[in-house]
């Protein structure tokens, strides 16, 4: 998101939180203390309301795919607590959140 242009900071300075609302996670091997992995992370959904994250974790000394997951996000109001419609709301916090999920159509799974 930082490379995008969308720190989560600056979202956050603005009134917007982007809470986990659902996580999964799936282990295929281990991994132990102070082993260095790769993480890459896929949105896989984006309405402008809620955004969703697949994630691959990868051993980077066995190079194995280690973990897979997914997560799901809301935005809201940091004030109120309620639901919010970045596109409505914050104009160009969808404009750069589309940028970076040009691979999601709006409101569309990839």
């Amino acid at each position: 998101m930082r490379q995008a242009g969308l720190r989560y900071t600056d979202m956050e300075n603005e009134g917007i939180l982007m809470p986990v609302i659902e996580v999964s996670c799936k282990y295929k091997t281990s991994i132990v203390y102070d082993e260095e992995v790769k993480v890459c992370v896929k949105p896989t959904f984006f309405n402008g309301v809620r955004a969703a994250f697949a994630y691959e974790i990868y051993s980077l000394d066995h190079g194995e795919l280690a973990v897979t997951g997914t997560s799901n996000h809301c935005f809201i109001d940091v004030h109120t607590r309620e639901p919010l419609y970045l596109k409505k709301r914050y104009p160009e916090f969808y404009e750069k959140a589309m940028e970076l999920l040009s691979g999601v159509e709006n409101g569309s799974e990839v």
